[in-house]
């Protein structure tokens, strides 16, 4: 897996095939120079942006936060 954080939202470009960091609740895909959006499914999203280095291998998933487990958005009161 390879994670980088040199992009911008409308206009990135794949360095290489791989995974990209795009923000804390999506990734780019990117296959043979083309890329695709990567959405967390509910209740998830990514660590810190600062967590993925850029052009260097991760050890972290994407998509690997549980929200609900670290009670985000709670009500006040519950």
């Amino acid at each position: 897996m390879v994670a980088n954080s040199v992009y911008s939202l409308d206009h990135f470009r794949c360095p290489a095939d791989g995974l990209y960091y795009r923000d804390d609740r999506s990734f780019y895909q990117c296959y043979g120079g083309d890329h695709k959006v990567q959405f967390c499914a509910p209740g998830s999203m990514n660590t810190h942006k600062s967590s993925y280095q850029a052009g260097r291998g991760s050890d972290r998933d994407f998509c690997s936060v549980n929200m609900v487990a670290l009670q985000f958005n709670r009500s006040p009161g519950k």
